[in-house]
């Protein structure tokens, strides 16, 4: 933001873009599991979503993509955490809910 410019909170809160109902969803079609992290993005403006999203594996970093692509053993836990961003302002990170990797029947 500029210097000497002045907003109030309200306008502060009104600019600031954020996200919501933040999951992961698997796709395992592949031989290859392909993570996504879907989320709902709200900003006041209608400007364009520029989020970033990190993703964890086990609590340790994995990666910083739309998408995460692993074969991750039996009991991993995914979670994303997305930043809502719109190219101006950002907002507070979300994280997801933690979705446990199970082994598939053949």
């Amino acid at each position: 933001m500029p210097s000497g410019i002045v907003i109030t909170e309200a306008e502060w809160t009104n600019q600031t873009p954020s996200v919501s109902n933040v999951t992961v969803e698997v796709n395992e079609t592949t031989n290859t599991s392909v993570f996504s992290c879907d989320y709902i993005f709200n900003d006041a403006q209608s400007d364009s979503d520029n989020s970033t999203v990190l993703w964890f594996v086990n609590n340790s970093y994995a990666a910083n993509t739309t998408t995460y692509s692993a074969n991750l053993p039996n009991g991993s836990s995914v979670t994303c955490m997305v930043t809502p961003y719109d190219g101006l302002y950002w907002g507070v990170s979300v994280e997801s809910e933690s979705h446990l990797v199970l082994a598939t029947e053949d």
